[in-house]
Protein backbone atom coordinates (compact mmCIF):
# COMPACT_ATOMS: atom_id res chain seq x y z
CA UNK A 1 0.00 0.00 0.00
CA UNK A 2 1.46 3.56 -0.99
CA UNK A 3 0.42 6.76 0.75
CA UNK A 4 0.28 9.59 -2.11
CA UNK A 5 0.59 13.32 -0.39
CA UNK A 6 -0.57 16.06 -2.90
CA UNK A 7 -1.87 19.45 -1.41
CA UNK A 8 -1.91 18.58 1.54
CA UNK A 9 -4.30 15.49 1.21
CA UNK A 10 -3.18 12.35 1.99
CA UNK A 11 -4.57 9.27 -0.59
CA UNK A 12 -3.95 5.28 0.13
CA UNK A 13 -3.17 3.60 -3.08
CA UNK A 14 -4.56 0.19 -1.86
CA UNK A 15 -3.21 -2.53 -3.88
CA UNK A 16 -4.87 -4.36 -7.03
CA UNK A 17 -6.88 -7.19 -4.92
CA UNK A 18 -8.20 -4.99 -2.55
CA UNK A 19 -10.92 -2.27 -3.70
CA UNK A 20 -10.77 1.28 -3.06
CA UNK A 21 -12.29 1.80 0.11
CA UNK A 22 -13.17 -1.91 1.24
CA UNK A 23 -10.61 -2.50 3.42
CA UNK A 24 -11.68 1.47 5.58
CA UNK A 25 -15.65 0.53 5.58
CA UNK A 26 -14.86 -3.54 6.94
CA UNK A 27 -12.38 -1.84 9.78
CA UNK A 28 -14.96 0.94 10.16
CA UNK A 29 -17.94 -1.76 10.54
CA UNK A 30 -15.65 -3.73 13.03
CA UNK A 31 -14.99 -0.71 15.09
CA UNK A 32 -18.79 -0.02 15.39
CA UNK A 33 -19.66 -3.21 16.30
CA UNK A 34 -16.97 -3.31 18.91
CA UNK A 35 -18.08 0.04 20.71
CA UNK A 36 -21.78 -1.45 20.38
CA UNK A 37 -20.63 -4.96 22.72
CA UNK A 38 -18.21 -2.37 25.24
CA UNK A 39 -21.29 -0.72 25.24
CA UNK A 40 -23.89 -2.68 26.13
CA UNK A 41 -21.68 -4.10 28.89
CA UNK A 42 -21.12 -0.90 30.36
CA UNK A 43 -24.85 -0.31 29.96
CA UNK A 44 -25.91 -3.32 31.77
CA UNK A 45 -23.30 -2.54 34.64
CA UNK A 46 -23.33 1.04 34.87
CA UNK A 47 -20.51 3.50 34.62
CA UNK A 48 -20.15 6.18 31.47
CA UNK A 49 -20.63 6.15 27.97
CA UNK A 50 -18.40 8.14 25.60
CA UNK A 51 -20.12 9.24 22.51
CA UNK A 52 -18.78 6.86 19.95
CA UNK A 53 -20.38 4.31 22.20
CA UNK A 54 -23.53 5.90 22.65
CA UNK A 55 -24.02 6.62 18.99
CA UNK A 56 -23.04 2.65 18.36
CA UNK A 57 -26.34 1.64 20.85
CA UNK A 58 -28.69 5.01 19.72
CA UNK A 59 -29.41 5.71 15.95
CA UNK A 60 -28.04 9.05 15.74
CA UNK A 61 -25.40 11.08 14.33
CA UNK A 62 -23.63 13.24 16.21
CA UNK A 63 -24.56 16.39 15.45
CA UNK A 64 -28.25 15.36 15.52
CA UNK A 65 -27.57 13.70 19.27
CA UNK A 66 -26.26 17.28 20.31
CA UNK A 67 -29.17 19.12 18.75
CA UNK A 68 -31.55 16.71 21.35
CA UNK A 69 -29.07 17.77 24.57
CA UNK A 70 -29.60 21.22 23.50
CA UNK A 71 -33.34 21.03 22.75
CA UNK A 72 -33.59 18.83 26.49
CA UNK A 73 -35.17 15.80 24.39
CA UNK A 74 -31.87 13.55 25.51
CA UNK A 75 -30.08 13.63 29.44
CA UNK A 76 -27.17 15.73 29.04
CA UNK A 77 -23.32 14.74 29.27
CA UNK A 78 -21.12 14.93 32.52
CA UNK A 79 -18.16 17.04 32.04
CA UNK A 80 -15.32 14.14 32.98
CA UNK A 81 -11.95 16.27 32.08
CA UNK A 82 -11.57 19.44 30.19
CA UNK A 83 -12.74 18.47 27.15
CA UNK A 84 -13.73 15.36 27.68
CA UNK A 85 -17.77 14.66 28.42
CA UNK A 86 -19.83 10.86 29.27
CA UNK A 87 -23.13 10.09 29.43
CA UNK A 88 -24.27 7.71 33.06
CA UNK A 89 -25.56 4.53 31.80
CA UNK A 90 -28.26 4.80 34.08
CA UNK A 91 -29.48 8.19 32.45
CA UNK A 92 -29.11 6.29 29.11
CA UNK A 93 -31.09 3.06 30.25
CA UNK A 94 -33.96 5.18 31.40
CA UNK A 95 -34.08 7.41 28.01
CA UNK A 96 -34.21 4.04 26.38
CA UNK A 97 -36.97 2.77 28.59
CA UNK A 98 -38.81 5.84 27.89
CA UNK A 99 -38.70 5.33 24.25
CA UNK A 100 -40.00 1.81 24.32
CA UNK A 101 -42.55 2.94 26.98
CA UNK A 102 -43.55 6.46 25.96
Amino acid sequence: MRVLHFAGFHWMKMSIDTPAGCARRYDARARRAELAVNASAVLSAGGLLRQPELLALIPLSASTLWAHIRAGEFPPPVKIGKRAVAWRATAIRDYIAHLGNP
